[in-house]
Order: C-alpha cells, then structure tokens, then sequence
C-alpha cells in the first residue's frame, strides 16, 4: 500500500469516528415525567362510539346526534381539539383538568389517572374523566423527559399531540417581547378550513397586537390584530385577538422554559390548535 492510500484510509477513519452513531434512548422511568405538564391534542374522534375524549366524557345528547347522524348513513365526526394541564407525580400518578372543543362545544373537567412509563422511553397513561370513563394513551418521551408524543387510543377517539413541560406558577409579565404566531382548524357547521402565522408581540402588561397571513376557506388575506392575553397562577393562559369585524378567544398554558404557549380555540363552532413560540 503506498503512502496515498494510507492516508486516505487514515481520513476516512477519522470522519467516520466523527460521526455520531444513532442509537435508541434507554434506561426511561415514571421519574422521568414529574411535575406540571400541558398536553395539547387534536384530531377527529366519533361520539357514537367513544364514551370520552381528551380527558373529557362525551355528552349524551352529543353521543345520540351522533349514533342518529351513522343510522341516515352520516360519518357522525367530530373534529376535535383541546387541552390539559397534568401533575405527574414521578411515581405513577396523574391529576389535572382537561378543556376541549369538541364539535365546536366547549368542555372542561378535572382528571385522575396513573402512567407507567418503560425502560425504551415508550409509556402509557390511563386518565379517568369525571364520569368515570377510562381513557387511555399511548407515548413516546423525547427531549430528556421534557415532553412526549402521544396518541388516545381508545375506539372511537382518534386524537394526538404533545405532552410538554410547563411551570408551576407564573404571572401575566411573564410573556412578554416578540412571538411566532400559528393557528389553524375549521368552523364545524360548514367545515370551512382557517389558518394564520404571524408575528405578535406582549408588552408583558396583558397587551397584544399581531400582523398575521390568514387562509380562510382557500382565500388569502393579511390582516392585524388586538387584544389581551391573561396568565394565570397555575400558569394557564387566556388570549383574546379582536378586528373591527371578529374576535378569537384562545386557551392555553405557558411551557416551563417561557418561550411557548400551547393553545386550543374555545370559541363556540370551531375546533382549532394554536401555538407562540418566542423569536
């Protein structure tokens, strides 16, 4: 071998020990998953079968519209988006409440349950609703524990999103400077799809204002905005954004680092997930 190709061999060696190796994460356990979490999910769940979604029991004369709406040979879907706010206790255990728009109806209502998280970092989580049902999730943590993926995977449901660290306490000054702005969902009577992504900015007083590029039913429009945005003790959030001719109500919770806020749309006839990320 000459002189050339050994120095070659010798470089390749060292790129390729250069390289990091991709390897499955392990040695995961319920300790991983302690103390406050937001989940924020969406998707497009059945009433007729699911006795409960997102932490929230279906209502009964939801249920009937819907197994009514199968019977005249309908799908009986609901779009479906929501949030909660969860204590892990690293021992297993789960409190909290969750918030739903299903259907275009808004729902809350606190939960109890247990979670067990495994060895490959893969877990699961049963939630009791308030009326008993149980409801269970399927989950993949990521970022060291800081958040997951995760799907219900009852029949019926048909709902994913993520599991996110969030604070203990917080206040309205809090959030405040320059943030992403991303929204979309449908209006559920007519299932006219909507989306936004802009910029809006907190003075850290309780203030907004946005400059968003809206889709609505397939038609652009550049539109801006005002309004108010509430942090709350326990670190849940209400946001308010007003034109001359609408208003958007958002429910949502502040992530542990500050720099994003989940939210779900709580406005009566529409289903849609939103999220600020700082900039």
């Amino acid at each position: 071998m000459d002189a050339r190709n050994f120095t070659m061999i010798i470089g390749l060696t060292a790129v390729m020990a250069a390289v990091p190796s991709a390897h499955a994460i392990t040695g995961c356990s319920n300790s991983w998953l302690n103390g406050n979490f937001g989940m924020q999910f969406s998707g497009t769940a059945a009433p007729a079968v699911a006795p409960g979604v997102g932490g929230i029991p279906v209502p009964p004369r939801m249920a009937a519209s819907a197994q009514a709406a199968q019977a005249a040979g309908g799908s009986g879907n609901a779009p479906t988006a929501g949030i909660a706010r969860l204590y892990l206790d690293g021992a297993g255990n789960i409190s909290g409440y969750s918030s739903i728009n299903l259907q275009g109806v808004w729902l809350q209502s606190n939960v109890s349950g247990t979670y067990a998280v495994n060895a490959d970092c893969s877990a699961s989580l049963s939630i009791t609703d308030s009326n008993g049902n149980t409801e269970n999730f399927s989950g993949t943590l990521v970022g060291q524990g800081d958040s997951a993926m995760v799907l219900q995977t009852d029949p019926g449901t048909g709902v994913a999103g993520v599991l996110k660290r969030v604070r203990g306490s917080c206040q309205t000054s809090d959030l405040f400077g320059t943030f992403g702005l991303q929204y979309s969902g449908s209006v559920v009577a007519s299932s006219s799809p909507y989306s936004s992504v802009g910029i809006i900015s907190l003075d850290g007083q309780g203030n907004a204002t946005t400059n968003e590029s809206r889709f609505s039913s397939g038609t652009y429009a550049s539109a801006s905005a005002t309004g108010t945005i509430a942090i709350n003790p326990d670190c849940t959030a209400a946001l308010t954004l007003s034109t001359d001719t609408a208003s958007a109500n958002f429910w949502g919770i502040v992530s542990f680092d500050q720099k994003q806020v989940l939210l779900v749309q709580s406005d009566a006839g529409t289903t849609a997930t939103a999220t600020l990320l700082i900039q």
